[in-house]
């Protein structure tokens, strides 16, 4: 028996209660007669019985341990002042051993020329994620303990520093949708071609990287980084993204413009990663810049360009469900939003579409807490500028809904469609 287990074991002895504010589970236990007499005091405290060396030498006998009676006599029980310290050291032996497997499947796996590297990055996240949520602490569940950490929620949510979670920073948009998009929080983007679902996206990680403070991350499967780098600048001067393409910036105020945005996109924690991408290294890299990074929020540009491999063993739609099941976990548990952009069928051309017409997979639509589809109503329209519909048909966070928004194609973004467009044009 490790010295940390007996000196546990010691301090519930003193005081039971150290089992609850320590949050003390079997697993914890390395030896195997420090595990049974554990389990010997919990079945103890189950019965309702006073914990002494009485009744748990009783228990043991009923249990058939009778073995470790004198064990358990050789305990003494001591101050609970040290019992936070001892249960801290063998959660940490308990993730050196989780982890041990993991680290030597690695191993082989990375010295087979044949195994994919992206796998091998994925099995040792999923087993860092693993090994820390198998000897997680719970915290103090008592509103004595947890109400002065609701208090400091309340005043980060008045301030708004960021900490209340993603906005789309278009002001009828983030009230219809009733709540801001929280951790663990997976959002479904879906329209046509050529309808903004890009544009939206890239908008609402720009303006939470840029005014809210918040790291964002974009998977850019569809454009190259400098492509991405047009629509954040676009807004910023009077030509929009034609100007930037063409090479014709040339006015001293256009210019100071776009100094103060590379200033401000420079300064703000923002990452595009451009080209093909498996689904295990887009989870090895959303994994990696949450830990590294810390970065909060993740755009996937989009769904369909994943690069699922030649697996036919299994139909696309459950493949694609795999991947979102995949990415939802990783939501919730490194506790960030990841924002999916997906294409609507083609029985959605010329109607109001439906969440029916998510492709793909069905998934999509269970896995995701919301999902937006955009609907050009008048899409024979060729002009740039056009009337958009945001419809919300899932939304757990609020209620089901529509706003109407208007898209500058010019500026590649997206206004409340009330705003007065010459006042949007004239904004740089």
């Amino acid at each position: 028996m490790l010295d940390h287990e007996r000196s546990l074991l010691e301090a519930i002895l003193h005081d039971p209660l150290v089992v609850d504010s320590h949050n003390v589970q079997s697993a914890l236990f390395v030896a195997p007669e420090a595990r049974a007499i554990f389990d010997g005091m919990v079945e103890s405290r189950r019965r309702g019985a006073t914990l002494d060396l009485v009744t748990l030498s009783d228990v043991l006998k009923e249990t058939g341990r009778s073995d470790l009676i004198v064990t358990a006599a050789s305990l003494s029980p001591m101050s609970a002042a040290n019992a936070g310290y001892c249960a801290r050291k063998l959660r940490g032996e308990l993730r050196r051993r989780e982890l041990s497997p993991v680290v030597r499947d690695a191993m082989a796996a990375l010295a087979d020329p044949n195994c994919p590297i992206e796998e091998v990055i994925q099995s040792l996240s999923d087993g860092l994620v693993e090994s820390w949520k198998c000897a997680h602490e719970e915290e103090d569940p008592s509103i004595e303990a947890g109400f002065p950490k609701y208090v400091e929620e309340l005043r980060r949510r008045y301030n708004d520093d960021g900490s209340r979670g993603i906005q789309f920073g278009i002001e009828c948009l983030d009230s219809a949708l009733g709540s801001n998009i929280g951790p663990g929080e997976m959002v479904a983007l879906a329209a046509r071609p050529g309808v903004g679902k890009t544009a939206l996206a890239l908008q609402l990680a720009a303006y939470n990287a840029t005014k809210r403070n918040i790291p964002a991350t974009v998977f850019s499967l569809e454009m190259t980084r400098n492509e991405v780098y047009d629509r954040l600048f676009a807004p910023r001067i009077s030509g929009g993204v034609g100007v930037l393409r063409n090479g014709m910036v040339k006015g001293e105020r256009d210019r100071m413009r776009l100094e103060v945005a590379t200033k401000e996109l420079y300064t703000a924690k923002f990452r595009v990663f451009e080209s093909s991408m498996s689904p295990a290294s887009v989870a090895a890299h959303i994994r990696r810049d949450a830990m590294v990074y810390q970065t909060r929020l993740f755009v996937i540009d989009y769904l369909g360009l994943l690069d699922f491999g030649g697996d036919t063993r299994k139909a696309r739609w459950e493949i694609v469900g795999d991947c979102t099941k995949m990415l939802k976990r990783l939501a919730l548990d490194l506790g960030v939003s990841i924002i999916i952009c997906v294409q609507l069928g083609r029985d959605a051309d010329g109607r109001e579409p439906m969440l029916s017409d998510l492709r793909d997979s069905g998934a999509i639509e269970q896995d995701c807490n919301r999902v937006i589809l955009l609907h050009r109503p008048d899409d024979k329209n060729p002009q740039p500028d056009y009337q958009c519909d945001a419809i919300i048909p899932k939304n757990r966070g609020g209620p089901r809904g529509r706003v109407s928004l208007y898209y500058l194609g010019a500026k590649t973004i997206f206004e409340q469609a009330d705003r007065p467009r010459d006042a949007g044009r004239s904004e740089g």
